[in-house]
């Protein structure tokens, strides 16, 4: 019995210090991270021993990494680390003093340059922010309300969208790629905004309607045409 037990325990040693694989490590809910950029901001070397890793300093290390949003990092029986993470995905470009900035849906700087490129998103109009480090969030409530309100549409309609006017607060206009105006007011209600939207460009598009604007007004939303 303590021949067997001895026994584990050099075979523990020997994993715990020597550069010896074992194990894996499996990362779930990544679609545009690779798994080496997964490992690289974990911090997982090569060859790969479980042993050796502590899933609490990757999980650390993860939360550091701007592109990453959610994450967590647990062991599973016998030989296994699971990272389970969602990614941070850019919803906007705003303007910069220098340039331009992309942000999530919480309006965190997730990269920025002076020149747009990457991914597709719509760029928020009328307002330059100040200049901004990768990791700020915006705070400015134009911008929040723009942002929530994309966050809030359906993908569809989303992707409709290429453009947010946040130049008089208290008329935010968004607008397709076709031209269509969406008013929204002071940003308020940016679910029910979103909600609205969906409709009237869906009604719109049923019964061929040229629209001139849509206005999302919950109390009284109404197609332009």
């Amino acid at each position: 019995m303590w021949a067997i037990v001895l026994l584990i325990f050099i075979i523990w040693g020997i994993l715990r210090i020597a550069p010896v694989p074992f194990g894996k490590v499996t990362i779930q809910g990544n679609s545009q991270l690779t798994t080496a950029d997964v490992y690289r901001a974990a911090g997982v070397g090569a060859p790969i021993n479980v042993i050796q890793l502590s899933p609490s300093q990757m999980e650390k290390r993860l939360h550091e990494d701007l592109r990453i949003g959610t994450v967590s990092v647990s062991r599973r029986f016998p030989a296994t680390i699971v990272v389970q993470l969602s990614e941070r995905r850019p919803i906007a470009v705003v303007m910069t003093m220098f340039g331009f900035a992309y942000v999530d849906p919480t309006g965190m700087i997730m990269a920025s340059g002076a020149q747009i490129k990457g991914a597709s998103v719509p760029i928020i109009t009328g307002k330059k922010v100040d200049t901004v480090l990768l990791g700020d969030t915006l705070t400015d409530a134009s911008v929040q309300g723009a942002l929530q309100y994309l966050h809030a549409l359906p993908a569809s309609v989303q992707g409709r969208i290429t453009e947010v006017n946040v130049a008089n607060p208290q008329d935010i206009i968004a607008y397709t790629g076709d031209g269509t105006a969406i008013h929204l007011g002071n940003g308020d209600a940016p679910q029910e905004r979103a909600k609205i939207t969906g409709e009237l460009l869906r009604q719109a598009g049923e019964q061929r309607i040229a629209v001139q604007y849509v206005d999302t007004d919950p109390s009284a939303p109404i197609i332009k045409n």
